[in-house]
């Protein structure tokens, strides 16, 4: 069977956050709390040691936000490590915060993240893309010299 693609699992989270039960997808899942980055129900039960660069995401939705986020870790294995792992999850977190703010509604909390995720996805195929023409740019500029020389 084909490996999914980083959009197509993308696709399939967001019509999974639409039409199944996320809260019930999410029972029982750990709070994250990585890379800097920590889900929680309520920010002042939480203790930070002094000295410790922590983005809090305080939300009733933990557990869900929490679901989602560890979803990415296997589906976009080849984007988050394209990238620097911190980065991707502050970007992740930065959506999550920013839609908290403006509502409190959970389905606009995960589509939020998504977009997010979904984002940085196109952009890391665009920087691969780059890559890879710089590459072959690279190859033909040597061949060419090659060719003068012969």
């Amino acid at each position: 069977m084909p490996q999914r693609t980083p959009l197509e699992f993308l696709t399939e989270l967001r019509d999974k956050i639409m039409k199944e039960n996320v809260s019930r997808l999410a029972m029982g899942a750990m709070l994250f709390d990585e890379y800097g980055i920590r889900i929680t129900e309520d920010a002042e039960d939480e203790y930070i040691p002094s000295g410790q660069s922590l983005t809090l995401i305080e939300t009733e939705y933990a557990q869900e936000l929490s679901w989602e986020v560890r979803q990415f870790k296997d589906g976009l294995f080849d984007v988050i490590s394209y990238f620097d792992k911190q980065v991707f999850y502050s970007r992740l977190a930065d959506a999550a915060t920013s839609c908290i703010a403006r509502t409190s509604d959970r389905a606009a909390l995960l589509l939020s993240v998504l977009e997010e995720a979904t984002l940085i996805t196109v952009q890391a195929q665009v920087f691969k893309n780059q890559d890879m023409r710089d590459e072959v740019l690279a190859c033909v500029a040597s061949l060419s010299d090659v060719a003068e020389k012969a």
